[in-house]
Protein backbone atom coordinates (compact mmCIF):
# COMPACT_ATOMS: atom_id res chain seq x y z
CA UNK A 1 0.00 0.00 0.00
CA UNK A 2 1.20 3.32 -0.80
CA UNK A 3 1.67 5.95 2.50
CA UNK A 4 3.51 8.44 0.77
CA UNK A 5 7.52 9.23 0.54
CA UNK A 6 7.87 6.66 -2.27
CA UNK A 7 9.42 7.38 -5.74
CA UNK A 8 8.64 6.09 -8.81
CA UNK A 9 9.73 6.32 -12.36
CA UNK A 10 8.11 7.12 -15.14
CA UNK A 11 8.95 7.10 -19.05
CA UNK A 12 7.28 9.70 -21.28
CA UNK A 13 6.47 10.01 -25.25
CA UNK A 14 9.95 11.89 -25.36
CA UNK A 15 11.57 8.54 -24.09
CA UNK A 16 12.95 10.38 -20.79
CA UNK A 17 13.18 8.57 -17.74
CA UNK A 18 11.50 11.07 -15.02
CA UNK A 19 11.51 10.55 -11.29
CA UNK A 20 9.16 11.90 -8.91
CA UNK A 21 8.27 11.58 -5.16
CA UNK A 22 4.69 10.74 -3.70
CA UNK A 23 3.70 13.39 -1.00
CA UNK A 24 0.01 12.68 -0.10
CA UNK A 25 -1.96 9.33 -0.75
CA UNK A 26 -6.18 9.06 -0.63
CA UNK A 27 -7.41 5.56 -0.79
CA UNK A 28 -11.15 5.95 -1.85
CA UNK A 29 -13.77 3.25 -0.85
CA UNK A 30 -13.49 1.79 -3.99
CA UNK A 31 -9.52 0.79 -3.20
CA UNK A 32 -8.24 3.06 -6.24
CA UNK A 33 -5.88 5.71 -4.96
CA UNK A 34 -5.49 9.30 -5.86
CA UNK A 35 -1.79 10.54 -5.07
CA UNK A 36 -0.06 13.80 -4.83
CA UNK A 37 3.44 14.02 -6.23
CA UNK A 38 6.39 15.93 -6.94
CA UNK A 39 7.59 17.43 -8.95
CA UNK A 40 4.82 17.77 -11.30
CA UNK A 41 4.49 15.98 -15.02
CA UNK A 42 6.62 17.65 -17.57
CA UNK A 43 4.95 15.89 -20.49
CA UNK A 44 1.65 14.39 -21.61
CA UNK A 45 0.98 10.70 -20.53
CA UNK A 46 -1.48 8.63 -22.01
CA UNK A 47 -4.25 6.79 -19.61
CA UNK A 48 -3.18 4.40 -18.12
CA UNK A 49 0.32 4.56 -18.43
CA UNK A 50 2.59 2.54 -15.86
CA UNK A 51 4.95 4.00 -13.34
CA UNK A 52 7.65 1.83 -11.92
CA UNK A 53 8.41 1.56 -8.47
CA UNK A 54 11.68 -1.11 -8.57
CA UNK A 55 13.81 0.74 -11.22
CA UNK A 56 14.30 3.86 -10.23
CA UNK A 57 16.08 6.46 -12.80
CA UNK A 58 15.93 10.03 -14.90
CA UNK A 59 17.82 11.33 -17.86
CA UNK A 60 20.09 13.76 -16.78
CA UNK A 61 22.27 15.77 -18.84
CA UNK A 62 25.60 17.51 -18.30
CA UNK A 63 25.04 21.18 -17.07
CA UNK A 64 26.23 24.11 -19.53
CA UNK A 65 27.70 25.81 -16.48
CA UNK A 66 29.91 22.37 -15.30
CA UNK A 67 31.32 21.77 -18.34
CA UNK A 68 34.66 23.87 -17.65
CA UNK A 69 34.63 22.48 -14.47
CA UNK A 70 34.97 18.78 -15.71
CA UNK A 71 38.18 19.42 -18.13
CA UNK A 72 39.81 22.26 -16.21
CA UNK A 73 43.32 23.79 -17.39
CA UNK A 74 45.49 21.65 -15.83
CA UNK A 75 48.91 23.06 -14.40
CA UNK A 76 52.52 21.92 -12.25
CA UNK A 77 51.86 19.62 -10.16
CA UNK A 78 49.07 18.06 -12.40
CA UNK A 79 46.30 17.70 -9.60
CA UNK A 80 42.91 18.81 -9.96
CA UNK A 81 39.49 18.46 -8.22
CA UNK A 82 36.81 18.67 -10.97
CA UNK A 83 32.95 19.11 -10.01
CA UNK A 84 30.38 17.93 -12.40
CA UNK A 85 26.80 19.25 -11.84
CA UNK A 86 23.86 17.41 -13.84
CA UNK A 87 20.49 18.63 -14.84
CA UNK A 88 17.29 16.81 -15.81
CA UNK A 89 17.02 16.89 -19.93
CA UNK A 90 14.81 19.18 -21.42
CA UNK A 91 11.29 18.08 -23.70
Amino acid sequence: ALTGGEYFTVVGPSGFWRLHIIHSVVVADDGSYQIGFDPPLREDYAAGQSVNFQALGCTMKLSLDSIDDVWPTMEAPFRTSPSVRFVETDI
